[in-house]
């Protein structure tokens, strides 16, 4: 927003980007620390997703912040596709699957930033929780070392 700004500093630290098994590492981070867990084959589209994404790179590209924002969006999916399930379980409510990776068209169209019409005081009445109730909250980026497998 200030061109200027730039010129104003004679040091400039590099920080490379993530490759794509650390972007699916950090979102299998953002998921471990939520409850959720992806199966084989969400985690095998979610690495295919960051490959198109890392192909596409610019300097706006946001590393782990795109990692988060898919990890949001694919838990507003999830949430979405479970209300519609007859039998809702525990295992339902925390399994990540590849349909609710986002597609490259919904990535393309800005599904990160935008609200995809998640009905939460429905989802939340289903187990009788607080309708103010947040599913997913913003966590902050773990640390390098905590990206356990």
């Amino acid at each position: 927003s200030n061109p200027g700004l730039r010129s104003r500093f004679n040091r400039h630290l590099r920080f490379d980007d993530y490759d794509t098994a650390q972007l699916v590492k950090i979102f299998q981070t953002f998921c471990r620390r939520a409850d959720f867990r992806t199966t084989p084959e969400a985690e095998a589209q979610l690495a295919a997703r960051f490959d198109v994404l890392c192909l596409m790179r610019d300097e706006t590209f946001g590393n782990a912040r795109t990692a988060r924002n898919i990890f949001e969006a694919a838990i507003s999916k999830q949430a979405n596709r479970v209300v519609a399930l007859t039998e809702i379980t525990a295992d339902a409510l925390s399994r990540i699957e590849p349909a609710d990776i986002p597609t490259e068209e919904e990535l393309s169209l800005g599904v990160l930033e935008a609200d995809l019409d998640l009905d939460l005081p429905n989802l939340l009445a289903l187990d009788g929780y607080p309708v103010g109730l947040t599913i997913a909250p913003i966590m902050p980026v773990p640390a390098c070392s905590d990206w356990k497998e």
